[in-house]
């Protein structure tokens, strides 16, 4: 018989602590890539309020932008890439 025990709730919170985007760079004629550097905040809170983990994540996160000459005007389509951790604490 498997005794099933009542788990308490938990939430994620997540928050953006720094936001840095470098300046965009060419790849080709029409494309073009930015690094974008993000540390986020991880809290596990139980019912009560009181954080049982934190921790601090820097990720690197590679986006693309495409630009696409129409008949009026460029059309620019945004592309993400990799995301990479490179530092956790």
């Amino acid at each position: 018989m498997i005794n099933r025990q009542d788990y308490p709730k938990y939430t994620i919170n997540r928050e953006v602590i720094s936001l840095d985007v470098c300046e965009f760079r060419p790849i080709s004629d029409d494309l073009y890539i930015s690094d974008v550097y993000i540390s986020l905040s991880a809290c596990y809170d139980h019912r009560n309020g009181k954080p049982l983990y934190k921790d601090i994540t820097r990720e690197r996160i590679n986006w693309y932008v495409k630009v696409e000459q129409t008949d009026d005007d460029e059309e620019y389509e945004v592309l993400l890439g990799d995301i990479s951790v490179i530092e956790r604490r």
